[in-house]
This record gives structure tokens, sequence and C-alpha cells, in this order.
């Protein structure tokens, strides 16, 4: 089996990646992994990993080989693989809560990830992929079920405001999900291009962060009362105070930040804010699947380029240097 494999930093080397079947395993031949800010970070030493290491965190695949039952799964049938492997042992995973387990390891970062031809993977970590569901749009599960278990901590209810501070992947999935539950969405970006793309969607709050006056843009559209909600996606802008956009008792969820950020800990205490970590997608990989097949949610124009397996230090390379606002996609 031909893998990638992280000696240190920007030291990549290809080699023959051999990993036995055990029972409640299943071999998958793997066929497309989605760059994501782990991998990257992981790439240029930014996270403290134990070297070697490869890399990979996001990936779909094909069921290749088992050594028994494998809980309804059969040779052929296209996977995706949850990007996170929980203990099953802590009292969080103990109360059916993964996504919050305590021994949480990463694919990619605390353990091999699937930058690699095949990969042996315990059979609870699949999920079934229906054949409606294209590998292109399958790519995207992960971000669209952080989005879900994002939207399902700020509990909003219909007709509330929510800023989005940023339309990059995540950001953009987050509106989208927005008009589905009938929330009233007001993305920031800097990007006239990424804002444009959103208008398919019906979404009529499409702020430039280099305009003067936002929060006073902001606070004519809701009426005076500011939003109850914010969003801070991994590429956030951090010129912009989220906490100015957000009323009284309002919710902000920050997710899978990329950088560190200087929040306004007066303003959270005089306006007595919650403020929702999301880091994983656990819980929710089905209902993002079932949001791709029935068309709640559009990636392909969140698509930057499908590379080939053979090219991945140059896409390493080529990647770190831009930010993470489309989706990069290798064919192995």
């Amino acid at each position: 089996m031909k893998a990638w494999q992280l000696q240190k930093p920007y030291t990549f080397e290809e080699l023959n990646d051999i990993e036995p079947l055990k029972e409640n395993t299943v071999k998958v031949k793997i066929t497309d992994v989605a760059l994501c800010l782990n991998d990257i970070f992981t790439y240029n030493g930014r996270y403290d990993v134990n070297y070697p290491i490869i890399p990979g965190q996001q990936a779909i695949g094909i069921v290749s080989e088992f050594l028994n039952e494998t809980n309804g799964f059969n040779q052929g049938e296209r996977v995706f693989i949850k990007p996170h492997l929980n203990c099953g042992q802590c009292s969080y995973c103990l109360q059916n809560s993964p996504k919050n387990c305590l021994n949480l390891k990463s694919y990619g970062k605390e353990i091999n990830g699937f930058l690699r031809d095949f990969a042996v993977v315990p059979v609870e970590n699949l999920v079934l992929l229906p054949e409606n569901i294209t590998d292109n749009d399958a790519n995207f599960i992960n971000s669209i079920a952080i989005c879900i278990n994002a939207l399902n901590a700020l509990q909003a209810s219909q007709g509330d405001y929510i800023v989005i501070l940023g339309a990059d992947i995540i950001g953009t999935i987050m509106a989208q999900l927005a008009v589905f539950y009938h929330l009233v969405p007001i993305v920031i970006d800097d990007s006239e291009a990424r804002l444009e793309n959103l208008k398919q969607f019906g979404i009529t709050y499409l702020l430039n962060s280099y305009d003067r006056g936002i929060k006073k843009t902001i606070i004519d559209i809701t009426g005076g009362k500011l939003a109850e909600c914010v969003i801070i996606p991994p590429f956030y802008d951090t010129e912009l105070d989220a906490t100015a956009f957000i009323s009284i008792g309002g919710k902000i969820a920050v997710v899978n930040l990329s950088m560190p950020y200087n929040i306004n800990i007066q303003e959270i205490s005089s306006k007595q804010l919650s403020i929702f970590g999301i880091s994983n997608g656990l819980s929710s990989y089905k209902a993002a699947i079932n949001m791709i097949v029935n068309k709640t949610v559009k990636t392909d124009f969140l698509i930057d380029e499908i590379a080939d397996f053979k090219n991945v230090p140059d896409i390493f390379e080529k990647t770190e240097k831009k930010p993470l606002t489309k989706q990069t996609i290798i064919k192995i």
C-alpha cells in the first residue's frame, strides 16, 4: 500500500504502508482526500505532532476487504470515513455523546490519516454513501456536519438574524443552512466574488468587511436590535469585533477557528453573551448526507482544485500559502 508520510514539517516521503486487518475493522480503498486545516498545520509544524505521520483527515473510499461480518457493509460500497476516533469509554461516550469525547483523536494529527491508497478503519467509523451522492459532494460531509452542530448549539429560532463573519467553506455552508432553517443570514466577507456566490441562495444581506459603518448597517437591517447569533468561521477577519454585532443575551459559535483572536470580554459580560466552541461534526454525518441528497446545500462552486495523489508534496506547498476558502481534493 502506498502512502505519503511526513517525516517532519515540510518533508514528505513516499512509502509502502502495510496495515493488517483486525476484528471489527474494514480495509477501505481510499479514493478522495479533502484537505483541511489539520492537514496544513500538521504539514507546517503549527501543531504539536509526533512525526512521522500520514496526514489526511477527511476521506471517502470503497469497502475492499474484511475478516467477518461488517454490520451491513459489503465489498464495493462507497463509504465516508469519520475523521475522528472517539474512545468509547469516557463518560461522554457512554452517554452517547461522542462529539464531546474526552480522548478524541483526529486522523492525520494524533493517528495516521488517509493520504494512502488503502486504510484499515474501525467499522463504527464508516458511514454508507447513497448511490445518488457524487464523490465531490461527499467530500463536504464533514464541513456540513460541523455547521449542523454549530446551529444546533445556537438553538436559534425562526426569523432570528445570524451574522456570519466570512464566506469561506464553513461560512458559505452555514449561510445556506441558515436559509433552510428559516433564519436571516447576514454574511460579511472581504471578497465580492465570494459574496456574489451567495446571491443564488436568496441571501439578501451581503456586506463587504472593508465598508465603513458595518455595525450601523446591521442595526438598520435588524431594526435596531442587532443579531441574535454570530458565527465565527475558520478564516475569520480578525479586524472585526464579533461582539459588536450581537444583541443582549445573544450567542456566538466559534467554528474551527484557525488563528488566535482577542474577543471583547467586557462586551461578553455586559451583554450576557453565550459562546460555543465547535470542533467536529460527530453525531451529524447522516444528517449532512441527507442535506446533500435533498440538495439543501450546494458545494460545486466551493471546489478549488482536484489534484493527483502523485503530486501531494507540491499540493501541500501550494495550499499552505493561501487560505482554505475553497476545497482542494486529492484523488487517489
